[in-house]
């Protein structure tokens, strides 16, 4: 259904183009069976693109927040209301000095740590 969604997407976007679309299907594909860190090494190795265009491809403007909220929005009922939740990450951080360092909410831990 989200393949559907995202097809539909770029048929509707006359600002996405064919070069890109087809590179945004691999990239969600790769995605979805990439085991591990979600690279462009790692994906030039699941895919047929190689580094250099991942890179290329990555450098290239595309409307994020759009695609999201039509990919998200498009299945749903339009008197419906929404609602959303985001759980951040929480990355420990060494030294005294980082850029970032503060406390924050470490939900696996349950507390706020420092990082």
């Amino acid at each position: 259904m989200a393949y559907d969604n995202c097809q539909r997407y770029f048929a509707a976007d006359a600002a996405v183009r064919q070069p890109q679309r087809k590179f945004l299907a691999v990239l969600f594909a790769t995605i979805l069976a990439l085991r591990g860190r979600v690279s462009g090494r790692n994906l030039s190795r699941y895919c047929d693109y190689s580094e250099r265009t991942i890179a290329r491809q990555f450098r290239t403007s595309f409307d994020w927040p759009d695609f999201h909220q039509r990919v998200i929005t498009a299945p749903l009922d339009p008197r419906s209301e929404l609602s959303s939740a985001q759980e951040a990450s929480f990355i420990p951080k060494s030294g005294k000095q980082p850029f970032g360092l503060g406390h924050f909410c470490n939900g696996c831990a349950n507390r706020a740590e420092r990082g």
